[in-house]
């Protein structure tokens, strides 16, 4: 109810000035021998300042503050103006003052109003009894991370600076490599052969952890996919969230039990991935492709069933939908812990 009131109060405050912009100028252009006051009386300075006061305790003012501002701005100008056209030293004087005070106000709100996020972590976990290699693929047109990929020696981890804006992409692990310096070949999630997949995406047959940071009111979304397949268990963990913040996870190793037609192996024969239905036999109608690219013809498939059964919560084929909802609110963490 507070909140309610004072964002009236404030959005209000901007409908009054917008029109006291307006009569101040239709009576200067009819009478041209003083400086006319709007037919609204100025708040001064005040206002402003408690406008910019409320971006810090409530982000959702702050486009109301934005365009507060701006007629604040566009106020005095006018104010300046008409004053040196009028030869009123004392008053352009004063008039510019406020007008410069109103554009630094504005460059600040304009900064809060971009780049506002609550610091946050991003933690990569190796629980492995080996080591692994993560890989990080960023969306297009957003930055690569930690030049998109390390090593990371067994029960270790690696904690980083999260983007202060809105960033998604694609977390996996890489398994079996070898290699020095800056290349590396691995049995799963192989980036062209690199250390640092600078943007590269693994190969198939990968878990992968899904991730998209600060979007709508500063919302983290998280989510687990074997829709490429699997070769590790892996879980995603926020901390410190609020809303709905529960943990997604694939964590059985489906190696013991995937379907020989699936399977990945090793030229001394032991199984290290699982791949998925669409990557062992490329069909349309398992890929969901072409006129099966679609939530009403892209149907589950026995393959897709198989890893559903096992890990619930992960997304199994393309136009799968997630059996865990979640609403994840700045988290000060997120995990993504490998063989947990």
């Amino acid at each position: 109810m507070i909140w309610s009131t004072y964002q009236g109060f404030l959005c209000d405050a901007m409908r009054r000035r917008r029109e006291g912009t307006r009569g101040g100028e239709e009576t200067v252009r009819k009478k041209a021998g003083a400086i006319s006051r709007p037919s609204h009386r100025s708040s001064g300075l005040a206002l402003p300042f408690f406008a910019l006061f409320s971006c810090f305790v409530c982000p959702t003012l702050r486009l109301c503050l934005a365009l507060f501002l701006s007629t604040e701005t566009k106020m005095g100008i006018a104010q300046y103006q008409f004053a040196r056209n009028l030869k009123t030293a004392p008053q352009a004087a004063m008039a510019f003052a406020k007008l410069m005070l109103l554009v630094a106000t504005s460059l600040l709100s304009c900064g809060l109003i971009l780049a506002d996020y609550a610091p946050m972590t991003l933690t990569i976990v190796n629980n492995c009894p080996y080591p692994v290699w993560p890989g990080i693929q960023a969306n297009s047109g957003h930055d690569v991370l930690e030049g998109g990929g390390f090593l990371l020696p067994a029960l270790s981890h690696r904690s980083f600076a999260a983007p202060a804006h809105p960033w998604s992409g694609r977390i996996w692990a890489r398994t079996g490599c070898t290699g020095a310096g800056a290349e590396l070949h691995c049995a799963t999630g192989d980036c062209g052969g690199r250390l640092q997949c600078a943007g590269l995406g693994g190969a198939a047959p990968a878990t992968l952890a899904q991730v998209t940071l600060h979007h709508g009111a500063d919302q983290t979304s998280y989510g687990v996919s074997v829709v490429d397949g699997f070769n590790i268990g892996l879980s995603v963990t926020p901390h410190e969230g609020r809303g709905n913040c529960p943990v997604l996870a694939c964590r059985k190793n489906l190696t013991e039990t995937c379907p020989s037609e699936l399977q990945v192996r090793t030229p001394a024969g032991s199984v290290v991935a699982c791949k998925s239905g669409c990557e062992a036999f490329r069909t349309d109608e398992l890929c969901c492709r072409n006129m099966y690219n679609s939530p009403r013809t892209c149907r589950s498939s026995k393959y897709s069933e198989f890893f559903k059964r096992e890990c619930p919560q992960a997304f199994t084929y393309a136009h799968d939908s997630p059996s865990l909802t979640h609403e994840c609110v700045a988290p000060r963490e997120l995990k993504v812990i490998f063989c947990h």
